[in-house]
């Protein structure tokens, strides 16, 4: 409003504070029409003000009509009217104490209400280029729905704004499509959302990410119906964009579970189940329909699951599938798919009615074969490689015979038997002895019969090199440990591991990275250690951490007195380093042959840096040695150690934190002291851009400093009043300076005059 005539002026405070202080509905009618026309207030701006300052018991269902007629009538004789004209000459008294204040304290006022106005409007998604009805009462639901979190509460007032002729198409669809379905989808959910919410701080993705999580859970089937279908038929195409991020990564979950439920399936057998569903889907863009079908295709194909359940319900996945309207395609050969990525498969896969045919065909197969426990993908394999199939059928025929005597004559008759069949049939004529020798050995491996492997395979099965038998048994070695449910290699499968390991040579290169990995597990078993709460660590995942110092940083965290055991933690990152095979990943790695004790060791002065950080808070003496030795150090040899004042120097920020910790226990003054000199040393090593964060805190601590000596001064002064002892003021006085000298000389001494020198040429400089 580019106005600020007097007469306005009180007309804005006026109709603000009497919409704030209306009882009844009626009375805003009386209100409104008093000021239609009235020159220069616009009616967006009443509108505005009524979403501001409209108490909310008033915004019910007869609101309706008093907005209609204030927005129908003749709004083009425009009149100058004053509050006694909108109040028929009987202004309220608090409305004429407002109106009576000074010229530019009124327009003060009336600034502030029209910016605070503008403001709610704002907030409330008010567009002034959208129809002033449908404008006002969006904005209206959304304030009423913040206020009071409930739906319920402006049902009855929807309902009506549907039956009012001056609903817009577009409103009514902002009811049937956002609205309602959110307000359905607000039922469900765990957390509980405002509209606005739904508005301004999800977006579209995220909201559908709301509705797919209660659709995964499967426990009620309207929610497509009553939430998806009318969503997706307000937001357009980006919704379906956003649905089909969804199920590229539903797909990619239980694709890649290894003990996926053939329930799960069931989420996407009810999605295509409905109807309406697939005609929605069925008027989009083709791109759509093109990634939603391949999606579907790639999530079935790549299932580990063998069951008969699943092929069942993948198979009448597909047939819904294939109502939808698509191309028929060329003949799909299905085998040329030789991947296992998602994202891989389905670009393979053709979004037509021959490729669902062509994967229902290897469902088919599998439903015959379901008792092999064969997947898709291992069904596609057995198809395309008929040697394949006999080393299944081999392996199928061991698992039979070999049984569980671990006696010596029982294996060596056992293993004779296999050769004797393998001579005497043509059913693994494709089978050669190496290859049958491999079979058994991973049979055995995989019963853990490591003994009998030590004591008879290497004698009866000498056809197999040994490289294969070496990487065969790594193989199970690895197995073993990424099935490990604890670190103590002394039980479970991470004993069965070492006890297979101890078949190879130790001198392999792989064998010891994989010693190694064993016996870092067995040092951070020593130690409360996890990734997660409540979720036990494994050596899976300490593989997969792949990360030395991060598990040296948490085992940092989650034990208090840890950083006073670096050289403990130093022997466990070199295991560490060795065992995930990282040399190459850092500079620091490759100091890991030198000793803990070495000055040059840079590895062992990163430790160190990561024992501070947590002591920082939690021991002082240790703290502020540990920094002092760190940073002289990084001083001293700057130049004889390559990397060792660019490694303090990064982490000079820890440092710092120093000087902000408070520590009980410890003189102020004592502490103060320790942190202005380890500030003076920092300012050596800081890179140049966060010097005068240095400064300023080290000014700062000089004026605490200062102030404590004043405090001091007076405490003393107190007390030898009190004493009645015979010093004079200048005495005292004389002595403190002498101290506040001292604490100078101190840090201005021989050793730091580098520091005074840097702080005093900087603050020059910066002048």
């Amino acid at each position: 409003m580019a106005l600020m005539e007097e007469s306005t002026v009180d007309i804005v405070i006026a109709l603000q504070t009497a919409i704030s202080q209306l009882n009844e509905v009626h009375t805003l009618g009386e209100l409104l029409r008093s000021i239609t026309g009235a020159y220069p207030i616009e009616r967006s701006f009443i509108l505005k003000l009524l979403l501001h300052s409209l108490p909310s018991l008033q915004c019910n269902s007869p609101l309706i009509s008093q907005v209609e007629s204030f927005l129908n009538s003749d709004n083009t004789n425009v009149e100058i009217v004053d509050i006694h004209t909108i109040f028929n000459e009987e202004v309220p008294k608090i409305i004429q104490h407002c109106t009576s204040l000074e010229t530019e304290e009124k327009k003060s006022i009336c600034d502030s209400i029209i910016e605070s106005v503008n403001i709610n409007a704002i907030s409330y998604e008010f567009d002034d280029l959208q129809q002033p009805f449908e404008s006002f009462f969006k904005s209206l639901v959304y304030r009423l729905n913040s206020e009071f979190r409930r739906f319920e509460l402006t049902d009855e007032l929807l309902n009506c704004i549907k039956d009012s002729k001056s609903s817009s198409l577009n409103l009514l669809n902002w009811i049937d499509g956002f609205y309602e379905p959110l307000k359905r989808l607000n039922s469900i959910i765990d957390t509980s959302y405002t509209l606005l919410d739904y508005e301004k701080l999800h977006s579209v993705d995220e909201n559908i990410q709301l509705m797919t999580a209660e659709i995964e859970k499967g426990h009620d089937n309207n929610i497509i119906r009553e939430i998806l279908i009318p969503y997706f038929a307000y937001i357009g195409p980006d919704a379906w964009e956003s649905f089909n991020t969804w199920l590229m990564r539903f797909g990619l979950k239980i694709s890649s579970e290894k003990d996926t439920n053939a329930a799960k399936y069931n989420v996407l057998r009810n999605l295509l189940d409905n109807d309406d569903l697939l005609r929605h889907l069925d008027k989009q863009a083709s791109a759509v329909k093109v990634k939603f079908t391949k999606y579907i295709l790639s999530t079935i194909f790549l299932s580990p699951d063998t069951n008969l359940e699943f092929f069942l319900v993948s198979k009448e996945i597909l047939v819904l599938l294939n109502s939808l309207k698509l191309e028929d395609g060329e003949p799909f050969d299905i085998t040329s798919i030789n991947t296992k990525s998602f994202q891989d498969v389905s670009r393979c896969f053709e979004a037509s009615h021959a490729a669902i045919s062509s994967l229902i065909g290897v469902i088919e197969v599998g439903e015959i074969l379901y008792s092999n426990k064969l997947s898709l993908i291992d069904i596609v394999k057995l198809e395309s490689s008929e040697k394949t199939i006999q080393k299944e059928q081999l392996i199928k025929y061991i698992s039979t015979e070999i049984g569980y005597d671990t006696k010596y004559g029982k294996c060596q008759l056992f293993l004779s038997s296999i050769y004797s069949t393998l001579r005497k049939t043509n059913v693994f004529n494709k089978i050669s002895n190496e290859e049958l020798n491999e079979v058994i050995l991973q049979k055995m491996l995989e019963m853990k019969q490591f003994q009998i492997i030590s004591q008879v395979f290497g004698k009866e099965c000498t056809q197999l090199e040994n490289e294969k038998f070496n990487n065969l048994v790594l193989k199970q070695c690895w197995a073993l440990y990424n099935n490990a449910s604890n670190c103590d290699p002394k039980i479970g499968s991470l004993r069965e591991c070492v006890e297979c390991l101890q078949l190879l040579d130790e001198n392999l290169s792989k064998v010891k990275r994989l010693n190694a990995l064993i016996k870092a597990n067995e040092r951070i078993f020593e130690w409360k250690f996890y990734f997660e709460p409540k979720v036990p660590i494994t050596p899976k995942r300490v593989l997969q951490c792949n990360n030395p110092l991060l598990i040296i940083r948490r085992i940092l965290e989650l034990n208090d007195d840890a950083y006073l055991y670096a050289g403990d933690l130093y022997y466990l990152v070199v295991l560490l380093i060795d065992g995930f095979d990282v040399v190459e990943q850092s500079p620091l790695f490759k100091h890991k042959h030198k000793s803990f004790d070495d000055e040059s060791n840079l590895l062992v002065y990163k430790i160190k840096l990561l024992c501070l950080e947590v002591a920082s808070v939690l021991d002082y003496n240790y703290s502020f040695q540990t920094a002092f030795a760190l940073v002289s150090n990084a001083s001293l040899y700057k130049f004889e150690i390559e990397g060792l004042f660019d490694l303090v120097s990064e982490n000079w920020f820890t440092f710092f934190q120093l000087s902000k910790n408070e520590y009980e226990g410890i003189s102020d003054l004592k502490a103060l002291n320790d942190k202005l000199k380890l500030l003076g040393q920092v300012l050596l090593i800081a890179p140049t851009e966060y010097n005068s964060n240095v400064l300023e805190q080290w000014q700062m601590l000089r004026s605490h400093k200062s102030q404590l000596i004043q405090s001091q001064e007076l405490e003393i002064q107190s007390k030898l009043r009190h004493k009645n002892v015979n010093l004079s003021l200048g005495d005292v006085q004389s002595r403190l300076q002498k101290s506040l000298k001292s604490s100078a000389d101190e840090l201005l001494n021989t050793n730091g005059t580098e520091i005074g020198k840097s702080i005093v040429g900087w603050i020059v400089g910066a002048n």
